[in-house]
This record gives structure tokens, C-alpha cells and sequence, in this order.
């Protein structure tokens, strides 16, 4: 037995949960409220599937609550009670696409959170799947005379579906196309046979065999004579490799000879100097010795520019400060200028007296206001005694005369008028001090805040000290500065020596490199006319290796365009052989198949009788239940080969239920079908599901339904669930009765009410 749903964000359900019990478990709710999702919920978290999510019109990640936000995630939670054991099932779902599922057992996991492995499990509890509940137990909406409004070619379609025989007809259908294949190819390989000449076949791949055995004996002499070539080439191609390695050694050495020469030459024009007269030993120490003067120049100069950045920056900060100093004076005077304007020839603590003062006369001037309210009050109410027919002084309890009221009454309106303008004239003043107040209270705020920010002000040095040490650190930069330049006029003419030495001295080592270019190129050994027969004597060589390379390929394929016709000759004698023994092995497929297309149709023919036996075993009983009269004493389905047919038993004759019956006895024998199915096919479950079952259906129908989910089908299926929109349909309910609203308008959601 199911005994609750819980729904969290899925679909309209923000948190929903629904208990059941045994009897007809009744959700009523209009249309678009969440009702049909409670089903489809419950379906997902037995078996991670529904219809509407099976047929793709919707997608898993569409069930998450997107109204009024979108949600990130949703869940269902059923719990079932099965031979007295309690198990719970939750799915969740993610708007990524994941999801997790487990089961427990008296709260103890089971298995989770794979969904697949949990599907099993549930399947094994049940012992039932997903296939099976929708075709048996589930009656999608709309659905319960859905039977009787087709056609009987869809009808057979479609009642085979719902027993689960169907795959039989597919399997026949199969079978009809791949006997039809094979009967082709059969055909086709006759075809072929009659078509192919096997003597011409047989002399044609003789031919291509002494034709590859002539291409092979030459294609052996052309390898060799190759060979020999290409030893020769090998030979001539290391001597050629020798000469040029020479070759290159001479020019290279020839080049630096000349580049040398020409660099030396022109070097001692420039100097006017003679290379035969430099020597590099004391060419290295003058040139060392003024290397040392131009370093020691420049450190000098770097320290003096060093001391010229300092003056520098020194200067700049104390402009800034000056800069600094003159704002603040600046803003000094300013602030001194308003202070002055606003006290008017007065101190701040003159101010902070006529607060205190003013302050002081509002409150007594508050209290005094006070009294005169608290007396005009009191005389005000003494005057409504006395005009409500007092017959005594409120005083002194004496008796009144008409008289002596009038003339108390006028005497206290004088009295309470004279109050009445004292208050107003105070009223007044009160008013015109407390303007009074507000102003000088600005003033003083205004002042105290001047006096604040004067005294953050701190001035410190003047400036004119500030102008005196700028002028001072300006003119120390301009003599450093000359004095830079004159270091560096020196460091020119030091580093003009400098590159003098430094030339000489390359000169010396240039004329050194010139001798031993000289000495090795006196070594080398070269002879050009030999290099230049090598080179020929290649060429030669190589030009008859690439013509007996290319003989070589053309052997070659030629070879293997006649191994290919050798190959597909073969390949066709082979092939004529195969398709006569193909032949007759299709043959005796095909009548195999056929026999085994027979057999298919015998078992669909067997089991769909044994299961209309059931089912109307099943279904004469639930039909005396719910059919309180004698008209139709029971009703059967039958079958034929053009299809299914509902029918009634009338006195000794059977007739269609879909031509005779009204509207409330059709939905009696499609109510008894539907649970016939149930019971046959699912009868471990004792489970009923019916979407919307008034769809088409008359008041009497609807009336006939009423009762029987009322009164019979409890005595008959443990637990039924009913979804519908029809009020008239609340009496049914033997278990649990639900209503679903919703403010579709202000996308609110789904509202549970237990009735």
C-alpha cells in the first residue's frame, strides 16, 4: 500500500505532502492546479519515469519549479508499507540533469544514490517494472474509454501493446523482411552465376600467371644491375664528400685571408701607423692605463649627478612645502574672515550663554502653558456639569437656582476667555524664542566648527625661510652642473685615447691571425680539376640508378596490376563456387524462417488466449460487483484477427458493448476492464490509477462511476487514486479526499487542502 506522496518544487508543488489510505483515494482540483502532477510524481519515484517525461513532451530538468524563480533542484518522496514492512523511496532531481535516488527500510539505506541500481531494487520489491505499471495499473488521463473510441485495426494495435503481445508482431514483421532479403540475395547470386563464363575465367588467370612470372625474372636483373649502381653511387658520393670538406676549408680560409688584409690595410691608413711596428705588450698597458682614467672620470661624474639629483628632489620638496604654507595662510584668513562675520563682535561662549538662556525661558514658558491648559480644561468641564442640569454647586453641594447657574456659567466663560488670551499671547512669544534659539544655535555650530579647523592648522616655517633655501639649493645645482660638464668634455677626450690604444691593439692581433691564416692555407691540399671529374662521375652514375629505379617501379606495377587481375580472377572463381553452395543454404534459411514465422504466430495466438482468459475470469467477477442489474448478466473481450471487442452478455447472446450500452453501463464495463487488467496482469499490487476518467462521459456515466469507486471497487482493488477536475466525483472517495488549488494569475503555488 502507498501511504503518502511528497512533492518539493516539482512542477506547481512548492512542499507538498499527500497521505493515503486503503479504499478510493480521491484528488479533485481544476485544471492547470497540480493535480495530474502528484500522479506523475508518484510514477517518477517508484520507477525514475512517467509518460508525459517517456513520450518527450517534457524534459526532466522542465518538472523543477520555475515560477515564480527558478529553482536549482526538486524532489519526491513516496512511502509504501509491503507485508508490513515500511519503505521509503526519494528521488532528486538537479537542473543541471543530475539526480540522485535511494531506498530505505524502516529508515535503514538500502541502496542510493545511483537511480539505476535503486530502479532494480524497487522492480524487485514489487515485482513488477515500469513497462508493466503503465500498461496494467496506470490509466493515463483521459484514458478509461480510450478502448472503446478507436478503431478496431488500432484497437488491436493498441490492446496488444497494453498485453504486452506486440513484440510478437514485431518479431513477425521482422521476420517477413529478412525472408524477403534473403530471397533477393539468393536471386542475385543466381544471377550472377548464369551471367559469369567459367572457362574464360579459368584461361584469363593462366594468362596473368605467365605474364607476372615473365615481369618477376626481369624485375630480378634490374635489382641487380640496381645494386651495383648504387654501391658505385655510395663509393663516389664519400670521395665527392672528402673533396668538398677540402674544398670548403681552402675558401673559407682563402675569404678570411682577404678579409683580414683588407681590414689591416685600411685600419693603418686611418691610424697612419705600421702593423710591423705595433706590439701588443705595451699597446696593452696604455690602453689599460686609460681605461683606468676614463672609469675613474666617469665614477666622478656619476657621483656629482648623484648629488645634482639630490639638490633636485630637495628643491622640489621645498617648493612643495612653500606651496603647502601659502594654502594654509591662505585658508587661515578665510576661515578668521567667516568667524568674524558670524560672531558679529561676540565670543563662542557668548553664544553658548544665550543658548542656555533661551533654552531655560522655553521650558518655563512650556510649564506655564501647561498650567493654563490644565485650568482651561478644568473650567471647561465644569461648565458641561453645570450645563447638564446640575442642581447643586459642584463646590460647596448647595442647591442652584436657574439664576445662579447663568451666573456662574457666565463668570468661568469670562474666566476661561481671559486664559484663552494669556495662552495665545504666550503661545506667541514661545514661538518667536524658539525661531530665536534655531538661529543662534546655527551660529554657534558654524563657529565651532571655524575654531576647529583653525586650530588644525599649523603653519611652521615662513615663507620667506622657505624662499631662501630654494635659492640656496638652486644655485648649488648650477655649479655642479657646470662643473659636470667640464668632467665630461675630459671623459671624450680620455675615451679618444682610449680607442686609439684599443685599435692598435686590435691591429697586433689582426696581423697575428693574418699569419696563421697563411700558415694553414700553405697546408691545405685541394686540386680543383679533380673535384670537378668526382662531381661528374656522380651525376653519370646517379642519372642510370634513377633510370633502373624507374624500370624497377614500372616492373612493379605492373606486376601488381597483373596480381590484382590474378587476385580478382581468383577472387570470381572462388566467389562462383561460394554462391552455389550460398544457394542452397539460403534455401533451407528461409524455409526455417518460415516455420519459425508460424511458431511466432501460434505462441502470440496461445498467449493472447490464455491472457483473455484471465482478464475475463478477473472481469466477470468484478462485473457482478459493480453492475448492481440483471441486463448484462457479465461481459467479456474477445478477439479475432481483425481485433479486439468489448462485449455484454444479453439473455444467451453476446453483443458489443460500444453498440448498446449508455453512457453510465460503458464506463461500468471500460471501470471493470481497466481493473480486470490491473488484477491479471499486476496482481501482486492490488493498485489502481485513474487520470481524469470522466473525460467523454455522460451524468449517468459519471453517476455509475461515482458509485462503483464508492461502494464496489474497495471490496475489490485494495487501493484505488482517482485525478479529476468533476466535484461530482468527491462522494467516491472511500480513503483520502483532496482538493488542489492554485493561483495560476499571480503564479503561486499548488495549495493542498484535505477534505
Amino acid at each position: 500500500m502507498i501511504t503518502s506522496i511528497s512533492l518539493f518544487n516539482w512542477r506547481s508543488h512548492e512542499s507538498s505532502r499527500l497521505e493515503f489510505s486503503k479504499g478510493t483515494n480521491l484528488i479533485v482540483g481544476i485544471m492547470g492546479s497540480g493535480k495530474s502532477s502528484v500522479v506523475d510524481a508518484l510514477c517518477f519515484a517508484l520507477f525514475g519515469n512517467f509518460p508525459a517525461l517517456q513520450h518527450r513532451k517534457l524534459k526532466l530538468s522542465e518538472v523543477i519549479r520555475s515560477r515564480p524563480n527558478q529553482e536549482e533542484s526538486a524532489k519526491v518522496e513516496a512511502e509504501l508499507e509491503i507485508g508490513g514492512v515500511k519503505y521509503s523511496i526519494l528521488r532528486t532531481i538537479h537542473l543541471d540533469g543530475g539526480s540522485e535516488a535511494e531506498v530505505r527500510k524502516d529508515g535503514k539505506l538500502l541502496e542510493g544514490p545511483q537511480p539505476k541500481r535503486t530502479n532494480e531494487l524497487i522492480e524487485k520489491l514489487l515485482s513488477i517494472d515500469y513497462d508493466l505499471f503503465t500498461r496494467a495499473i496506470y490509466s493515463e488521463q483521459n484514458n478509461i474509454d480510450y478502448f472503446l473510441e478507436l478503431a478496431r485495426g488500432d484497437r488491436k494495435k493498441q490492446m496488444d501493446g497494453l498485453l504486452g503481445i506486440d513484440r510478437f508482431e514485431t518479431v513477425r514483421s521482422e521476420l517477413v523482411s529478412v525472408v524477403n532479403r534473403l530471397k533477393q540475395s539468393a536471386a542475385e547470386k543466381e544471377a550472377f552465376i548464369k551471367g559469369a563464363d567459367r572457362g574464360k575465367l579459368a584461361h584469363e588467370f593462366e594468362k596473368s600467371r605467365a605474364e607476372q612470372e615473365g615481369i618477376k625474372k626481369e624485375l630480378e636483373t634490374v635489382a641487380s644491375s640496381l645494386q651495383s649502381l648504387s654501391s658505385k653511387r655510395s663509393s663516389l658520393e664519400k670521395s665527392l664528400l672528402a673533396s668538398e670538406s677540402q674544398r670548403i676549408e681552402h675558401r673559407k680560409l682563402s675569404e678570411k685571408k682577404a678579409g683580414l688584409s683588407h681590414t689591416i690595410d685600411s685600419s693603418c691608413k686611418r691610424l697612419n701607423c705600421d702593423v710591423r711596428e705595433l706590439e701588443e705588450k705595451p699597446l696593452s698597458q696604455q690602453a689599460e692605463l686609460a681605461r683606468s682614467k676614463v672609469n675613474a672620470q666617469k665614477q666622478e661624474v656619476s657621483a656629482i649627478e648623484a648629488s645634482i639629483s639630490s639638490l633636485t628632489s630637495q628643491t622640489a620638496t621645498l617648493k612643495g612645502r612653500l606651496k603647502d604654507t601659502e594654502e594654509k595662510i591662505s585658508r587661515k584668513s578665510k576661515f578668521e574672515s567667516e568667524l568674524k562675520q558670524i560672531l558679529e563682535g561676540k565670543m563662542v561662549h557668548d553664544l553658548e550663554k544665550e543658548v542656555t538662556v533661551l533654552s531655560s525661558e522655553l521650558n518655563s514658558g512650556s510649564e506655564t502653558l501647561g498650567k493654563l491648559q490644565a485650568q482651561a480644561n478644568d473650567g471647561l468641564e465644569a461648565n458641561n456639569e453645570l450645563e447638564k442640569g446640575m442642581g447643586k454647586c459642584p463646590v460647596c453641594e448647595a442647591p442652584l437656582s436657574e439664576e445662579r447657574k447663568d451666573g456662574l456659567l457666565k463668570k468661568r466663560n469670562s474666566e476661561l476667555e481671559k486664559i484663552g488670551a494669556k495662552m495665545k499671547e504666550l503661545e506667541k512669544e514661545f514661538t518667536h524664542k524658539q525661531a530665536h534659539l534655531k538661529k543662534v544655535q546655527e551660529k554657534l555650530s558654524k563657529a565651532s566648527s571655524l575654531e576647529a579647523k583653525l586650530s588644525e592648522i599649523n603653519i611652521g616655517a615662513t615663507g620667506e625661510e622657505l624662499g631662501i633655501s630654494i635659492a640656496k639649493s638652486e644655485k648649488e645645482s648650477e655649479e655642479l652642473q657646470k662643473k659636470r660638464a667640464e668632467l665630461k668634455s675630459s671623459v671624450s677626450l680620455s675615451e679618444d685615447s682610449l680607442r686609439s690604444f684599443e685599435e692598435k691593439l686590435r691591429l697586433a692581433s689582426l696581423a697575428k691571425e693574418l699569419f696563421e691564416v697563411e700558415r694553414k692555407l700553405s697546408e691545405t691540399k685541394f686540386d680543383e680539376k679533380e673535384y670537378e671529374k668526382l662531381r661528374s662521375d656522380l651525376e653519370s652514375v646517379k642519372v642510370s640508378e634513377s633510370e633502373a629505379r624507374e624500370r624497377k617501379n614500372g616492373l612493379e606495377r605492373e606486376g601488381k596490376r597483373v596480381g590484382e587481375a590474378m587476385e580478382l580472377q581468383k577472387q570470381k572463381l572462388l566467389q562462383l563456387e561460394s554462391y552455389s553452395a550460398s544457394i542452397s543454404s539460403i534455401n533451407s534459411s528461409v524455409e526455417q524462417l518460415k516455420i519459425f514465422g508460424n511458431c511466432v504466430t501460434e505462441t502470440q495466438r496461445d498467449l493472447r488466449e490464455e491472457l483473455l482468459t484471465a482478464i475475463n475470469s478477473t472481469m466477470s467477477q468484478v462485473w457482478i460487483s459493480i453492475y448492481p442489474y440483471g441486463d448484462y448478466s457479465e461481459i467479456r473481450l474477445s478477439a479475432d484477427d481483425k481485433g479486439y471487442e468489448l462485449e455484454a452478455r444479453v439473455a444467451e447472446t453476446w453483443v458489443s458493448v460500444d453498440g448498446i450500452a449508455s453512457g453510465g453501463e460503458r464506463a461500468s464495463a471500460c471501470l471493470a476492464l481497466r481493473i480486470a487488467f490491473a488484477m491479471a496482469l499486476a496482481p501482486n499490487l492490488n493498485w489502481l490509477i485513474l487520470d481524469e476518467p470522466t473525460h467523454n462521459l455522460d451524468e449517468e456515466a459519471v453517476r455509475f462511476l461515482a458509485n462503483a469507486l464508492s461502494e464496489k471497487i474497495p471490496e475489490i482493488v485494495e487501493q484505488t487514486f482517482v485525478i479529476t477536475h468533476d466535484e461530482n466525483l468527491k462522494d467516491a472517495a472511500s480513503g483520502s479526499l483532496y482538493r488542489i488549488s492554485r493561483k495560476k494569475d499571480e503564479s503561486g503555488p499548488s495549495v493542498i487542502e484535505k477534505l
